[in-house]
């Protein structure tokens, strides 16, 4: 998506397209899409969401986000894993874990996936 914004120089008024910042949000919990969606479409992102590895999967390989937001636990696997996937194809788009669950034994591999890709 985008905006229209209107700069104006002068006697003369042009019209300026923006792109939003798109960013991926894949969390199996829908109030927490919810909020995210609400919370960051108000600051003026376009938010695309997935409740499983397997919905994730199919939008990242098609690219087009600016950021990924992935949780920590998905009913079919682990976000390490999925971004692990996501790094055998894309090495560029920030990924951002957000999960209300946090183990010490998975730090090291999310190190691994998003320091050495």
């Amino acid at each position: 998506m985008s905006k229209t914004v209107f700069a104006s120089k002068g006697d003369a008024s042009v019209a300026v397209v923006e792109k939003r910042k798109h960013i991926l949000c894949a969390d199996d919990h829908e109030d927490t899409r919810a909020m995210l969606v609400l919370w960051l479409d108000l600051c003026g992102y376009e938010v695309t969401t997935a409740g499983s590895i397997a919905e994730s999967l199919p939008l990242t390989e098609r690219g087009g986000f600016d950021l990924l937001i992935l949780d920590g636990w998905y009913p079919d696997g682990l976000g390490v894993d999925l971004c692990e996937q996501i790094r055998r194809f894309d090495s560029q788009t920030p990924i951002l874990f957000l999960s209300a669950l946090a183990f010490h034994c998975r730090q090291s591999c999310v190190r691994y996936c998003l320091i050495f890709q």
